[in-house]
């Protein structure tokens, strides 16, 4: 068989940090934003439909996708996963508009939902779905939106990765907490928790008799 990395861990200290302040300056420089990103390891926040990978900071997308509902079933609340967080959201998506220049940003709501979080960023388009799963996957909101044709890309990022880069530049801090769910019958105790991506999820498992 062909030789092939199977996996990367990274074993951390008990007591290690999740964030760390950055020193970075105030900049409207496209590039020098771009590169910020790269070096600090938030550019693969981004991907680009097609083949879902990571996007060519020298390209031009068609449009910038966030879906912010799953629709999915026992999917997580995202009002729940933004609490208190509209600054960093706010900072995060003008980043992301000076990134992608004259393209448009989509945030795709699911209608008759409480939408205030979402509804009151400004440099967007608001686009509307509705009915069950799969209206809240982001390659069917592309499909609905803006199809991809040939020579084409788009790109679409989730809206707690957009959080992420709004706190590196809002509060000048590099985290990488994200906050979860956990659902389903064999939870005995179901509910969100805050953890850093990349976390060995048997270990929070184990707490609910799952493993």
């Amino acid at each position: 068989e062909k030789r092939a990395i199977e996996a990367i861990i990274i074993d951390r200290k008990d007591n290690s940090e999740t964030s760390r302040p950055v020193d970075i300056s105030e900049t409207n420089d496209v590039n020098s934003l771009k590169q910020m990103l790269l070096a600090n390891g938030l550019w693969p926040f981004l991907r680009q439909r097609p083949f879902s990978v990571i996007p060519c900071p020298d390209s031009q997308p068609k449009a910038l996708f966030i879906s912010c509902f799953d629709s999915s079933p026992l999917a997580p609340d995202y009002k729940i996963l933004l609490k208190g967080k509209k600054d960093e959201w706010e900072k995060g998506i003008c980043i992301l508009k000076q990134v992608i220049g004259p393209s448009p940003i989509h945030l795709c709501l699911r209608k008759g939902d409480d939408n205030t979080f979402f509804e009151s960023t400004e440099n967007v388009d608001i686009q509307y779905f509705k009915g069950p799963h799969p209206a809240g996957n982001v390659g069917t909101q592309i499909h609905r939106i803006a199809p991809i044709d040939k020579g084409e890309t788009v790109w679409y990022i989730h809206p707690q990765d957009v959080v992420t880069i709004g706190r590196f530049f809002l509060r000048k801090e590099l985290s990488f907490e994200k906050t979860i769910a956990l659902t389903g019958p064999k939870m005995e105790q179901p509910g969100y928790i805050s953890t850093i991506y990349g976390a060995d999820l048997s270990e929070i498992l184990k707490n609910n008799n799952v493993v």
